[in-house]
């Protein structure tokens, strides 16, 4: 639950790619990661985004709230240097904190010169580990090892954390006391795709210490990561198709391709929303999108919106997953039975 939690927090905002190889899960102690994608000088937050919170400080600062609040989506900087960095620490202005931006040109009367930054997905940091040991099991009904070779505990996990498909790692003729993280004590290490636990015959090779590995399931979602106004794709990036619709049309168009990176919306209004049912436009919808300005004469007004992929995790129901009799849990840390 704690883990679902966290990865709740972490991505009520999140969009963007699973950054851990296959067979690695999120753990509690993890975090997220968040950094700045695009630096944009002379543009603020417009039509309505209002700041959540504004104050005098370097740029390095600014971006460092912005870090630690999971909502925030960009962050401005006014009356700086248009050259100015995000890890700036020497020149001061006014930043201002944003939870929703549409980007617009900036106004000079609302404090000098602004540059807007916009960060990236949150996205989870990832770790492997060993999700249960037992001792006097290994796998058996049937599940065939992938492969076997003679090493240590530590080298065998790690075989098994490289393999994607890997779900357990037996190790046999070492001492029952071994740990997943062991150097010290060769065997056979067994390297299975799938697993059915079973009592461990001895005739196959001595003792042995049966691991199972955690897994991180994934589903993708595409949602709508970014709108900004006056903008379109440019730079030879071609339409995959154009007609008339209604935006949350268009929007829904592009979730359904899974090539979609983003889509324009001409002769529309410039405070359209990707949900928006009754402002009809025409829709193009992008494959590939280097964001440019909106020339009118190719269609009145047009307001661009990107699209990624958003993570969502699936929380397993939580069952009774065995019965044994005449066991309990022993020696600290590990279960064995």
């Amino acid at each position: 639950m704690v883990k679902i939690m966290l990865l709740a927090a972490c991505l009520g905002i999140a969009l963007g790619q699973l950054t851990c190889a296959p067979g690695s899960f999120v753990t509690e102690a993890d975090s997220c990661i968040k950094s700045v994608e695009k630096r944009v000088s002379e543009r603020d937050c417009r039509n309505g985004n209002d700041a959540v919170r504004s104050s005098t400080m370097y740029t390095s600062q600014c971006k460092a709230d912005c870090i630690s609040d999971p909502l925030c989506v960009a962050f401005n900087m006014h009356a700086v240097s248009l050259n100015t960095a995000e890890n700036d620490s020497s020149d001061q202005g006014t930043c201002s904190i944003y939870h929703t931006c549409t980007e617009g040109t900036h106004d000079n009367a609302h404090g000098g010169d602004s540059v807007l930054f916009f960060m990236n997905a949150c996205q989870p940091t990832c770790s492997t580990a060993v999700s249960k040991r037992i001792t006097e099991r290994s796998c058996r009904n049937g599940n065939s090892a992938t492969r076997t070779r003679e090493t240590t505990a530590s080298s065998c996990k790690a075989e098994c954390i490289a393999d994607s498909q890997c779900v357990a790692f037996d190790m046999h003729a070492v001492g029952l006391s071994i740990t997943e993280d062991d150097n010290s004590d060769s065997g056979t290490c067994y390297i299975y795709h799938q697993c059915t636990e079973g009592v461990h015959d001895s005739a196959h090779g001595g003792d042995s210490v049966l691991f199972f590995m955690d897994r991180c399931t994934q589903n993708m979602a595409r949602a709508v990561t970014k709108r900004i106004s006056a903008r379109d794709c440019r730079n030879g990036n071609s339409a995959i198709s154009t007609s008339t619709k209604q935006p949350a049309q268009c929007r829904d168009d592009c979730l359904a391709d899974s090539q979609c990176v983003a889509f324009d919306m001409h002769a529309v209004g410039l405070d359209i929303q990707s949900d928006t049912m009754n402002d009809e436009g025409t829709c193009y919808i992008y494959h590939q999108c280097t964001e440019g300005i909106h020339d009118k004469s190719h269609g009145g007004d047009s307001v661009l919106f990107f699209v990624s992929a958003a993570l969502e995790f699936e929380a397993a129901q939580r069952t009774v997953t065995k019965k044994v009799s005449e066991r309990d849990c022993r020696n600290g840390k590990f279960c064995r039975i």
